[in-house]
């Protein structure tokens, strides 16, 4: 039950933040996970709630491509397609990870594992915004 929970609240967090998005975000962050993967399990809630918390000014916006199944993959394909991600989203295969892409430019940044600590997580959003500004 408490696996299930925390997969539901990554589910809510991301889906909600990609409605939050601003009209351009500096940061576009794609979460590859999946159901299966253990990682993602373990490290997924946490670590968007923690985004969350420090995200509150919508510099980033976080999107889900989801490889739990055929259908996930597409439907996460569809929404990065909206925002133009969707060649990248098919070339990331590594569940459990955040990749951080300049919006403007559409280069990767950076690519962690959701299972680095709250404070790194936070410090690489940080050294983002230095970066960027």
């Amino acid at each position: 039950m408490k696996k299930i929970s925390a997969i539901l609240f990554l589910m809510v967090a991301i889906a909600t933040m990609s409605f939050r998005m601003l009209e351009e975000p500096k940061v576009i962050v794609i979460v590859t996970k999946a159901n299966w993967c253990g990682t993602c399990k373990a490290n997924g809630a946490r670590t968007v709630e923690n985004f969350t918390t420090n995200n509150q000014d919508n510099y980033f916006q976080l999107v889900a491509n989801d490889l739990t199944d055929k259908n996930t993959k597409k439907t996460s394909l569809e929404s990065l397609k909206k925002i133009g991600y969707d060649k990248i989203g098919k070339k990331l295969s590594s569940t459990g990870t955040l990749s951080f892409y300049d919006s403007k430019s559409k280069k990767l940044i950076t690519q962690i594992s959701v299972s680095k600590s709250n404070e790194e997580v936070t410090q690489i959003m940080n050294d983002i915004r230095k970066q960027l500004n």
